[in-house]
């Protein structure tokens, strides 16, 4: 899937933090492709760096297929067990500042 918008590219969901050389091997490249090249990266921990950004792993991962709908889908729900779990939220409310609260 070939994203076009910039609002979806850099959408906070498809973020994570990577170093410049990285970034600049990754390019405008499919993640099929450049996914497969760091997996490859001799004594690389793929699957455990991947998991520290909360991203997918394993052979099912929609980076694999490039199914960019999937991702944001499979991310979101993460990211979201991950803050309430760090948080005690149980749902989206609970993260609203209360009035006096809020500066």
């Amino acid at each position: 899937m070939i994203i076009k918008s910039a609002r979806q590219r850099d959408c906070v969901l498809n973020r994570t933090l990577i170093d410049r050389t990285t970034n600049q091997m990754i390019s405008n490249r499919a993640p099929s492709d450049y996914m497969k090249e760091i997996r490859a990266t001799k004594g690389f921990p793929f699957d455990s760096v991947l998991n520290s950004h909360f991203l997918p792993t394993g052979d099912d991962s929609s980076f694999w297929t490039d199914d960019y709908e999937s991702f944001m889908s499979w991310r979101q729900d993460r990211l979201w067990e991950e803050i309430k779990r760090v948080t005690g939220a149980t749902v989206a409310a609970d993260l609203e500042a209360d009035e006096e609260d809020k500066i």
